[in-house]
């Protein structure tokens, strides 16, 4: 190593070979120096004072290790540099530099400036180290051989990071620097902004090993945990990460004296961002806030920075991330040279901002820790501050949705915040447990935290805008199977016209929905996609029954349930039968939901069954709106007819909940049936009784017996072109009636539907029932107007009133009956 650090400073105190610091040992250069007292002042000898070494030499190392992180950094990963970095490792070169710093921290007097040009040098090469491993792990890795020699590497260069307490020497030394009262010089400062960078590049080490399965995975994280749970090294981020954190927010030190935080934040490493923000706006240069991050996550800490005091300057990491996305935000609005953004105009002073690059990163990871933080603080002590402090963690996670912070994040990043959402942080129940009759604290904060209106916020952004930032976070949320688990505890617990606000913007999404928008860019059709598959699935997997659940509890899903099915329901079927109807449409589009809702439909409709007796208690005005719903906007005859066309597709996907469905629809509506006859719309007789075998050979016999009676009474129809009312008729008739009053789980299911007009007054909406307006963050917020002449109807915009006008809304309100589409 050129240029020395210790000699008649070090007093006979020194590091051993491992970089582990002892007492009465050699202080040298090197492990085999022997002479503790060899001249260091100057920075031009070696430890033992044997020959010269030139300044120009020192300077030649430093530059080539700064020289080598920057290509690291900027080019594609090189196997030859990562290779050298492990002979690096194998020759102890990290147990030498910590015994270099060890001796440097144990100086009686302060460092001169060649001294520190020196620790320049071995610090750079320390973190040139560090940032090859990162260039690396950021590498795709296909095969399980790359990977698990990969992680062997990395478990060398960890285990020398630990053996050797290079970042607790390192931090020894800046730790002496407030005591040692020198002006501060550039090495010094550059040493202090290294090492928070050599912190979070062992952070981001730690967090790619973190659930490693291999075992070489496994050590080399508990390695890295070790090194970032170091005294020295977390005390040292930590007492920077306060400073920077109180300079910003003029939050809680914590213990911090002032002296200490001035003296912290006089070394931070600031960058005005433009030329007119001088004095206003800087940039935080370096990582201290990922340094911080992985302080505060790495394991408990002891009072005063408790669980709570954790979590609590998590919050504050991440609402310094929120300002700076709106700073950044401001920044880039077109605006009169010299001109302040008006955001920042009445700011006085300095204002800290993160780099744009690392805002998103720094907001995930710090909400994950700290969600995880106050939900053990809520099941176990549930103390006063923590459900305070979960609802903010869960309203700063909403503000991370917002355009303005998503725009600057890469496309990975977003979707990782999207899993993250609702798949990590998200305190759901486990699917097979009972609902309880309140939802559980975790769950409830979340809730009051606004986890319902920041879906509904991305969902209205990522339909105006498929290509952009917030397609990518509802991408990732709907890429999970079993979303009914996830939607069923929202709906249970939700506040209501939340709830209905989500259900309805959804319906809107799905208006705009059809094959062309399919057929259009990969991203693009990906969230229309994903927009028809998820409500299809919900619907679809909605039915399933929830045992053991609050009267109150289940009185809310089922609302809920009805009022997505009079959203939903009429859009699927209209996307299933153009795209049926299309040439080269997609068959991405799934009728399963669909058809499972349609005997429900069926069965409120009027008397589908001689043993129910239902129907003379239904109120006509009831029975017309489900009727309504079933034939007009659903369209199940025509619907059914184009299922039935492409039998063998829906016979593998939902051969018997389309059987099923035919039967009970031709039971509630035989008129609509008959109509259909000799149509696009006909049900072929033949194309029904081909779902026969299908249902025999799968132990369906009821049904099959009720297809073969349908078939039957549609070809007595056809026979006498009249719709029939003869004997074969009336026994075919028969025959389907008591095949389709056998259902009870369908009876069963059918008495918990409300009615829609029920449903429907959860949230008024406009009355145009096309309308597509996804302007504001809700649909619960929407300013309505009613009708200036009867009041019954209600518009969200100019536009939806003229087209109700038009589409016969002008009638009705000079008839003054007209109740609107949900009055």
């Amino acid at each position: 190593m050129p240029g020395p650090v210790s000699g008649r400073d070090s007093g006979g105190s020194g590091s051993g070979s491992g970089g582990g610091s002892g007492s009465g040992r050699e202080n040298g250069s090197s492990g085999n120096s022997g002479n503790s007292g060899g001249s260091g002042s100057s920075g031009n000898k070696s430890g033992n004072g044997s020959r010269p070494v030139p300044k120009a030499c020192a300077m030649l190392a430093r530059e080539a290790c700064g020289v080598a992180c920057l290509l690291m950094c900027d080019l594609p990963p090189c196997p030859a540099a990562w290779a050298f970095v492990g002979k690096l490792v194998r020759m102890h070169t990290l147990q030498c530099i910590a015994r270099q710093l060890a001796a440097a921290a144990a100086a009686r007097e302060p460092l001169t400036a060649p001294q520190w040009a020196h620790v320049r040098s071995l610090v750079w090469l320390c973190v040139t180290m560090l940032v090859a491993a990162d260039v690396q792990h950021r590498a795709k890795r296909t095969a399980e051989a790359e990977r698990v020699r990969w992680a062997c590497e990395c478990r060398e260069l960890a285990e020398a990071l630990h053996d050797s307490l290079v970042l607790e020497h390192w931090a020894r030394l800046l730790l002496r620097l407030p005591q040692a009262g020198a002006g501060d010089t550039q090495d010094e400062t550059f040493a202090v902004s290294m090492f928070y960078n050599a912190f979070a590049l062992a952070g981001e080490m730690l967090n790619y090993f973190r659930e490693a399965p291999a075992a070489d995975g496994q050590a080399c994280a508990a390695a890295l945990r070790d090194v970032l749970s170091g005294r020295c090294a977390r005390y040292a981020v930590l007492v920077h990460g306060i400073a920077t954190l109180c300079l910003t927010d003029s939050g809680p030190q914590h213990g911090l004296t002032d002296a200490a935080m001035r003296v912290t934040l006089s070394r931070a490493t600031l960058k005005e961002i433009s030329p007119y923000a001088s004095g206003h706006v800087s940039e935080l240069e370096g990582p201290p806030a990922l340094a911080l991050l992985s302080a505060l996550c790495i394991g408990p800490l002891r009072p005063p920075v408790g669980p709570l005091a954790t979590a609590t300057t998590l919050l504050r990491l991440i609402r310094l991330a929120m300002k700076s996305g709106d700073v950044w935000a401001a920044h880039a609005q077109p605006r009169a040279a010299g001109q302040l953004p008006p955001q920042l105009a009445p700011e006085l002073g300095r204002r800290v901002v993160l780099p744009r690059d690392s805002m998103l990163t720094i907001t995930v990871r710090s909400l994950g820790a700290a969600l995880a933080l106050l939900r053990q603080q809520l099941d176990a002590y549930a103390p006063v501050r923590a459900p305070a402090a979960g609802v903010a963690c869960w309203q700063l996670a909403a503000a991370a949705m917002d355009h303005k912070h998503l725009r600057w994040a890469s496309r990975d990043e977003r979707r990782a915040l999207g899993m993250s959402l609702l798949h990590k942080w998200l305190p759901l129940l486990p699917p097979d447990e009972p609902l309880p009759a309140a939802a559980p604290p975790a769950l409830a904060v979340a809730l009051a935290g606004g986890v319902l209106p920041c879906l509904e916020r991305l969902l209205r952004r990522a339909g105006e805008e498929p290509c952009g930032p917030e397609a990518d976070v509802w991408w990732a949320l709907s890429e999970k199977n079993d979303m009914w688990h996830l939607w069923a505890q929202l709906w249970a617990y939700g506040e209501p016209r939340q709830a209905a606000a989500l259900v309805t913007t959804l319906g809107k999404l799905l208006r705009r929905t059809g094959p062309a928008c399919a057929r259009g860019p990969c991203s693009k059709a990906a969230c229309v996609n994903a927009f028809v598959l998820l409500c299809d699935g919900v619907l679809g997997s909605a039915l399933a029954e929830v045992t053991e659940v609050g009267q109150a509890v289940a009185a809310q899903i089922w609302r809920l349930r009805v009022y997505a099915a009079c959203e939903w329901l009429p859009e699927l079927s209209r996307i299933a039968l153009q795209a049926t109807g299309a040439a080269g449409a997609p068959q991405e589009f799934q009728l399963r939901g669909v058809l499972f809702w349609l005997p429900l439909l069926a069965s409120r409709c009027g008397d589908a069954s001689p043993a129910a007796g239902t129907a003379a208690t239904l109120e006509a005005g009831c029975v017309e709106d489900w009727r309504l719903l079933l034939t007009q906007r659903v369209r199940a005859v025509p619907l059914l007819a184009a299922a039935l066309r492409h039998g063998q597709e829906a016979q593998a996907q939902c051969g018997t909940v389309l059987a099923t469905s035919c039967c009970a629809v031709a039971v509630a509506c035989p008129r609509e049936l008959r109509q259909a006859a000799g149509g696009s719309s006909a049900w072929r007789p033949e194309l029904l009784r081909g779902l026969v075998p299908w249902l025999r050979a799968s132990s369906f016999d009821r049904i099959a017996d009720a297809v073969e009676a349908l078939a039957e009474l549609l070809e007595v129809w056809g026979a006498d072109g009249s719709g029939g009312s003869g004997g074969e008729a009336k026994q075919a008739h028969e025959r389907l009636l008591r095949a389709v009053a056998v259902d009870s789980r369908a009876r069963r299911l059918s008495a918990t539907l409300v009615a829609p007009a029920e449903a429907r007054a959860l949230l008024r909406t406009c009355s145009f029932s096309a309308c597509t307006r996804l302007a504001g963050d809700s649909e619960a917020e929407a300013r309505l107007q009613s009708c200036a002449r009867c009041g019954a109807a209600w518009y969200c915009c100019r536009e939806c009133q003229v087209s109700h006008w038009r589409e016969g809304h002008k009638e009705a309100c000079a008839r003054g009956g007209d109740r609107g589409r949900h009055g």
